[in-house]
């Protein structure tokens, strides 16, 4: 064989490989998709919701969505039933506290939105119960990586 062709077949073959593994990492990237969709649906699943705080608006429109796709009742106020409060900017202390007594789950606007938007990140939202020590620091949590 000439050098040309063994130069050739290892360029085709390194091709084919790279293809092969770029096929294979968008693969995966649906599949983390379609886990992390998941993993949120659950965490909403049978449970009524409650907005409170200041949301930007395309955070909000974009929660209310897939809330609304996800058949998840929204209220407007706290009750014995309600399973999620989620909290945009300044949240009324009050309601974090009712939410608290009735073990709700306290989700924050910017968390919950960087679990829609980034599948590649960490597929499980953290859920909290918040504490009065912890009430203060309702600003958004950096979710790394994995």
């Amino acid at each position: 064989m000439t050098p040309q062709l063994i130069i050739g077949a290892y360029v085709l073959l390194i091709v084919t490989t790279s293809l092969l593994i770029y096929k294979l990492l968008i693969e995966q990237k649906k599949s983390k998709t379609s886990q992390n969709i998941v993993s949120l649906k659950k965490t909403f699943k049978n449970k009524k919701v409650v907005l409170d705080g200041s949301f930007k608006e395309e955070n909000k429109m974009e929660i209310v969505e897939q809330l609304r796709n996800w058949n998840v009742e929204i209220e407007h106020k706290m009750s014995e039933k309600t399973g999620v409060l989620i909290t945009g900017k300044n949240p009324d202390l009050m309601v974090i506290e009712d939410a608290k007594a009735i073990g709700a789950k306290i989700l924050n606007e910017d968390v919950l939105v960087n679990q829609l938007n980034t599948p590649q990140k960490n597929t499980y939202i953290k859920l909290a119960t918040i504490n009065n020590s912890q009430i203060q620091k309702l600003k958004p949590q950096n979710v790394k990586a994995s």
